[in-house]
């Protein structure tokens, strides 16, 4: 019938094969104590081994899912970092102002944030700001602000910044990092409202 078994499920007791198939899956993963969903690269990918799970809300079952992820004895990644979000991705610190940065963790881990600029002619990265030094979090979402000052206690000059998170869970493996561009102006943002024209 052409579908595809992995995006047919729950499926259908009274559908086509794919979905009669899905069907009878559905009912005997229901039933059953433990999951593991296996696949590979293909055909056209060489895939290094991994085991990975969801994020559940429900800290008994997330619990289990690691378990069983470790019980595959395979190197642990680092954890998964979401790009920073930013309230303001424009803003103006000469005028009191200050830009928000959201982003989350997906499992317990120390992190640390800070405001580098970077060269369009070398690799060159300069620290602007420490915005918040290694802290221990669990899963879930942080949010850190920046003034638009250095280290020093200075306004930093208008340009283009980027906010750097890096984060670290105590494993032999590399850190996981995720940026996002903020830029510094030296006017007032002005947003402009554009009302469509009624004649009456």
């Amino acid at each position: 019938d052409g579908l595809d078994l992995a995006r047919t499920c729950p499926g259908r007791p009274d559908g086509s094969v794919t979905e009669r198939t899905a069907h009878a899956l559905s009912v005997l993963i229901r039933q059953s104590d433990f999951y593991i969903d296996l696949h590979t690269g293909g055909t056209e990918f060489s895939v290094f081994p991994l085991s990975g799970y969801v994020l559940h809300r429900d800290p008994a079952i997330l619990d289990t899912q690691r378990r069983m992820a470790r019980a595959f004895n395979l190197p642990v990644f680092p954890p998964q970092v979401e790009y920073p979000r930013l309230d303001r991705p424009i803003f103006y610190p000469a005028g009191d102002q200050q830009t928000t940065a959201s982003f989350t963790v997906s499992r317990p881990c120390v992190y640390r944030v800070d405001v580098v600029r970077t060269s369009e002619t070398s690799q060159q990265v300069d620290q602007v700001r420490l915005l918040r030094n290694w802290t221990g979090t669990q899963a879930g979402s942080v949010v850190v602000s920046w003034d638009g000052r250095d280290n020093q206690g200075e306004l930093v000059a208008p340009g283009v910044y980027t906010v750097r998170v890096e984060a670290d869970a105590g494993q032999p493996a590399r850190n996981a990092f995720a940026t996002a561009w903020v830029e510094v102006v030296a006017q007032p943002v002005v947003r402009r409202i554009f009302l469509p024209m009624i004649n009456r």
